[in-house]
């Protein structure tokens, strides 16, 4: 049975990934991006084989954002979206509205997250073993207005780091490895995303 999120491949249309399947089956397929496919749920699991791995990697569906009109698919594709934002902010990035609304309280965070633990503090307090004072300025960097986390995810992170010392110390090292420790990128995220 399939379920929202399944990249698949189909004979014709090739990889894609299943957008919805709560009255039909649509799937959003790379090669055919201007026009979501649907598949009655009786035939679709005949039609579409799940894949994984290597074969299923596609930076374009992880990052896929659909909407529903009239039980239908609905998105944006790449010139839609450029349009919007052109439409939105007369500007473009200069755009006093979108400074103001997406911009300048991303820039405050990045500072103060660089004041409050820049390379040289982190690795003080590390060394020192004071992961709870890390822990809040982890915490006041995230939550002060700021959308990095949503309020749920900000209080399970809260509710994470309150549970015990070992927690702290591990999501402590585990933060400052992957800003500054060795490794490619995709590895330190690896290391991250397994905490």
């Amino acid at each position: 049975m399939l379920i929202n999120g399944d990249r698949v491949k189909h004979s014709r249309f090739g990889i894609g990934q299943v957008v919805d399947c709560e009255k039909n089956v649509w799937v959003y397929f790379l090669e055919f991006p201007e026009d979501p496919k649907r598949f009655s749920k009786s035939t679709a699991s005949q039609m579409l084989k799940v894949i994984s791995g290597e074969e299923a990697k596609s930076l374009r569906l992880d990052n896929l954002r659909i909407t529903f009109k009239n039980d239908a698919p609905n998105y944006k594709n790449l010139l839609e979206s450029i349009n919007t934002f052109k439409h939105t902010y007369k500007l473009g990035f200069d755009d006093p509205v979108y400074l103001d609304s997406e911009r300048n309280y991303k820039i405050d965070a990045h500072n103060q997250a660089h004041k409050l633990l820049g390379e040289s503090t982190y690795k003080e307090l590390l060394d020192e073993g004071d992961s709870e004072e890390i822990c809040k300025r982890v915490l006041k960097i995230i939550g002060q207005k700021s959308n990095f986390l949503h309020s749920i995810e900000m209080i399970k992170l809260n509710d994470a780091m309150k549970d015990s010392p070992e927690a702290q110390d591990l999501f402590t090292k585990t933060i400052y490895s992957y800003l500054y420790g060795a490794g490619s990128d995709e590895e330190k995220f690896d290391l991250l995303s397994n905490l």
